[in-house]
C-alpha cells in the first residue's frame, strides 16, 4: 500500500471517528490520542495533511457530533 495515496484518508477519519480517537496536526507532527496514550508522527507531505484535514472537515459535516 502507497501511504501517500489520498485514496485512504475517507477510511482514516472513519477509524478515528468509530474508535473515539483524536489527531492534531502540531507544526509538522501528528499527534494521535488514543486512550492514555499520544503517538507523535512527524511528517513532510503538507499537501497530504492537507488533505486529510479536508477529509475530517467533510465527514464532520455529514454527523452532528457532541463533545463529551
Amino acid at each position: 500500500m502507497d501511504t501517500t495515496d489520498a485514496t485512504w484518508l475517507p477510511a482514516v477519519v472513519c477509524a478515528f471517528l468509530v474508535t473515539k480517537n483524536a489527531l492534531t496536526v502540531v507544526g509538522n507532527t501528528l499527534r494521535i490520542y488514543e486512550d492514555q496514550v499520544v503517538v507523535e508522527i512527524p511528517f513532510t507531505k503538507h499537501d497530504l495533511v492537507d488533505k486529510l484535514q479536508m477529509a475530517f472537515d467533510k465527514e464532520s459535516c455529514k454527523n452532528d457530533y457532541e463533545v463529551q
